[in-house]
């Protein structure tokens, strides 16, 4: 887990959240090609770090319209 800090690139919400209230993930690169993930409404927490790759698998499985495969 990693602490916040000021960046350069801003975080990113998921497309899926519609309203800025709403609890949603949030995501941005960090360095050694990593990308960054938490939750909106916990940001004090952090977040978890994943492999570029890692991250790009996840979001080709939740995009496929019967979930995981």
């Amino acid at each position: 887990m990693i602490r916040p800090h000021p960046s350069r690139s801003h975080w990113r919400r998921s497309s899926y959240c519609a309203d800025v209230d709403e609890q949603c993930v949030e995501f941005r690169p960090v360095p050694h090609r990593r990308i960054a993930v938490r939750d909106s409404k916990a940001r004090p927490r952090g977040a978890c770090t994943f492999a570029s790759g890692a991250w790009a698998a996840f979001v080709r499985a939740v995009r496929e319209p019967h979930g995981l495969s």
